[in-house]
């Protein structure tokens, strides 16, 4: 068997051996060893002083030399790297998204109507409450004024209105705050996106 077949049978073999470790998103060490072989292992080297490189998915993630391998938890570069691939992920689906800033804008519109949509409704319902409401509160003082009482079920009719619209406020505080929150969203995605094209312009 020549030297190259020998050379690819170990490198073959040497895969074989360290993909267990090598799982998607695993984190795994190497550094060489006195011996010139190269270690593959779940944790770093116990010998002080030694330099090794973390890996996951079988790629670099940061190399640590004598000098600097205690003075940052190792855990921090893997956070940084996840946190750096997570934003080039929502990079690349905001300039599929909105290819220009008119089309954020658009988009945006587009949320508000479907809201006023909501709002209307709200609104209408607020004003229909009102209008039976006063309509109860007029029975009822006529009732009053011709000497006769209030009946029970009239009193729990408007209090039941005013629960209604109780709720019908407090629906029109959610639909302000998500309209809130939308503008943000988009101001902040037509920020980004514009920094985003201003960088491939260049």
């Amino acid at each position: 068997m020549n030297t190259s077949i020998k050379r690819i049978l170990s490198g073959v073999a040497l895969a074989w051996a360290i993909s267990p470790m090598m799982a998607f998103g695993q984190v795994t060490y190497s550094w060489t060893a006195e011996d010139g072989e190269t270690i593959y292992a779940p944790t770093p080297p116990s010998k002080g002083g030694q330099p090794y490189v973390m890996l996951k998915d079988g790629r670099v993630v940061k190399r640590f030399d004598r000098s600097e391998r205690h003075q940052r938890p190792e855990t921090d570069y893997i956070r940084e790297q996840n946190e750096a691939q997570q934003r080039q992920r929502r990079d690349a689906l905001l300039l599929v998204e909105f290819p220009t800033l008119d089309h954020v804008d658009r988009a945006l519109e587009s949320e508000l109507d479907t809201l006023g949509y909501d709002f209307n409704l709200v609104d209408s319902s607020y004003n229909s409450l009102h209008r039976s409401l006063l309509q109860q509160i007029g029975f009822a003082a006529d009732r009053q004024r011709a000497g006769l009482p209030v009946q029970t079920h009239e009193l729990q009719r408007i209090e039941s209105i005013r629960s209604r619209m109780g709720n019908n406020r407090e629906d029109r505080l959610e639909l302000e705050a998500r309209k809130l929150a939308l503008q943000e969203e988009y101001e902040g995605k037509k920020a980004r996106l514009r920094e985003l094209l201003d960088r491939q312009a260049r």
